[in-house]
């Protein structure tokens, strides 16, 4: 279960009493709304590299990738060579060019919780 709360739900309520703000206090509201626009994200930033940006990864090592198959794209996973810069797709996938790709996340970690 995860407690992380939306950055736009917190702004919108936020909003919502600005309306009952007392005088003399609008300074502190615009201040703290600017602090939640600008907070950074509480979720892994996960996002396509889109390979036209010319940037691969820095290890070798298995990715989620977006590839085009000739008819459709498809998200799969592949292997990229480090050394070679280049993907690994051999057999039915050795014709598909990626056209972006992502880390895998983090694996599941069991929490302990304290009952």
């Amino acid at each position: 279960m995860s407690d992380l709360i939306s950055r736009q739900a917190a702004i919108d309520a936020l909003d919502e009493i600005e309306a009952e703000v007392a005088d003399g206090y609008g300074y502190q509201y615009a201040k703290w709304r600017e602090y939640f626009v600008e907070m950074p994200s509480a979720q892994p930033e996960q996002r396509w590299i889109p390979w036209s940006s010319g940037k691969l990864p820095e290890e070798s090592g298995t990715y989620t990738v977006t590839a085009y198959d000739g008819v459709t794209k498809r998200v799969t996973y592949a292997k990229y060579q480090k050394r070679l810069k280049r993907w690994e797709l051999t057999g039915a996938r050795a014709y598909w060019r990626v056209l972006a790709w992502m880390p895998l996340p983090e694996p599941y970690k069991e929490r302990r919780t304290d009952e």
